[in-house]
């Protein structure tokens, strides 16, 4: 049994988690669509291709944190729900927005990005860490907003 243990040590990698914040938070306070754009706007304006953005939110709703979480092509970005609030709960985010531009220069959400942002809200519904908005930007400065449009409810 001591040897089998001793394998099974050596053949498979041991994880450990820890957070090590370098600073005190004092983000801007995200409090509506226009704030998420303003911030997702800022990280993602010199892109030309999808990417994908998560913004950590603050108990008290200031910008704690952020992840790119995946960079596409001109009209897609895959987005795996588990990498995407890996960052999150490692940052100890009390709520998260989501955001990606269309370098297309179209704000309307696609079908794909309602149904990523669907079974987002579950997710973080599950794991308790809430959805507050998905907004998407456009190079031209335009935006739209999930939540304002009613995806955000979960059915």
């Amino acid at each position: 049994m001591n040897d089998q243990m001793n394998i099974f040590s050596e053949s498979v990698p041991q994880y450990s988690v820890r957070l090590v914040r370098e600073r005190p938070v004092d983000g801007p306070l995200i409090i509506n669509p226009i704030s998420a754009t303003d911030a997702a706007t800022e990280i993602l304006q010199d892109y030309d291709r999808e990417v994908f953005l998560a913004l950590f939110l603050s108990t008290s709703g200031k910008l704690c944190g952020f992840n790119i979480c995946h960079i596409g092509s001109l009209s897609e970005s895959l987005v795996r729900i588990a990498d995407v609030f890996k960052a999150a709960i490692l940052s100890n985010a009390a709520a998260v927005i989501f955001a990606h531009n269309h370098p297309s220069g179209n704000p309307e959400p696609s079908k794909e990005d309602i149904a990523v942002t669907k079974r987002l809200v579950v997710a973080g519904d599950i794991i308790g860490i809430p959805v507050r908005d998905h907004v998407i930007i456009t190079s031209r400065g335009e935006s739209t907003s999930l939540a304002m449009r009613g995806y955000l409810v979960l059915d």
